[in-house]
This record gives C-alpha cells, sequence and structure tokens, in this order.
C-alpha cells in the first residue's frame, strides 16, 4: 500500500532523492556550479582525444560517479557532450561537419 501511494506528493522523490544523497555524501551540480564547470573541462579534454559521442556521455557518467555527483539530466548532459565536440575540433566549431579529407 505505502510503496503504491509513493510519489503522489510531488516534492516525496525530489525530499528522499536529497536526503539519500546527504546520507551518501553526494552532491547535486547545479548550472554554473564548480562542479558543473569541471565536468564541462572534463568533457573537453576527452573529447579532444575521443569523438564518439556516445563514449564522451558514458565517460561523463563514470566521472560524475567518481566525483559523487549526481548526473544532471540526460538532455544536459547530451548538449554538454555536443558543445565539447564542437569546442574540440575547429571544423565541427565553424558549424559543419569535418572536411573530408
Amino acid at each position: 500500500m505505502a510503496l503504491r501511494l509513493y510519489g503522489k506528493r510531488d516534492q516525496t522523490r525530489s525530499d528522499h532523492l536529497g536526503l539519500i544523497a546527504k546520507y551518501l555524501e553526494w552532491q547535486t551540480a547545479p548550472a554554473g556550479s564548480q562542479a558543473m564547470k569541471e565536468l564541462e573541462q572534463f568533457l573537453l579534454d576527452r573529447a579532444m582525444e575521443h569523438d564518439s559521442p556516445t563514449l564522451l556521455f558514458n565517460l561523463a557518467r563514470e566521472y560524475l560517479m567518481a566525483a559523487k555527483v549526481i548526473r544532471p539530466g540526460v538532455l544536459i548532459l547530451a548538449k554538454m557532450v555536443g558543445t565539447a565536440r564542437k569546442g574540440s575540433s575547429p571544423d565541427l566549431a565553424v558549424g559543419g561537419a569535418p572536411a573530408d579529407r
């Protein structure tokens, strides 16, 4: 019965996430926070080594887990991966696909 009603109150999941994060000593990463800036730099550094967006996404996920940072939403992380890829490649930075070589 209690589990069926879980989440009916809007703040229940958010409240519990906060309590669990505090207990496990994890932190959130709001936009503009030091944790997000460090993640952006991490992604840019990795994007210079790898071009695969899937690999970059997974590396970011592993980085966040190791740093005990709660992952931002999937779309936010995907956009960060795209930004890092564009920032690491002069061809992509101008808005086009890499030129054939």
